[in-house]
């Protein structure tokens, strides 16, 4: 996919490679995402070491919040 986009100069730039896959959209999510005050489905991730760990042994101590973000920077 190739997007351009107009600069105040006139002249026009293509963005390719890094940029076009995010302009697609977002991605399908299979099955179904908890609504607000649903309980999560049981899970394990790896953390930033790759060790996995799951969403039990998290939330068992303390309430707990997910952030997921995009690590191709």
């Amino acid at each position: 996919m190739i997007a351009e986009t107009g600069l105040r100069s006139g002249r026009r730039t293509v963005l390719m490679g890094r940029v076009a896959p995010y302009l697609s959209g977002p991605e399908e999510v299979p099955g179904r995402v908890p609504l607000l005050g649903e309980v999560a489905p049981a899970f394990q991730m790896p953390d930033e070491e790759g060790n996995n760990v799951s969403l039990r042994r998290l939330i068992r101590p303390r309430p707990l919040l997910l952030h997921f973000y995009r690590g191709d920077w």
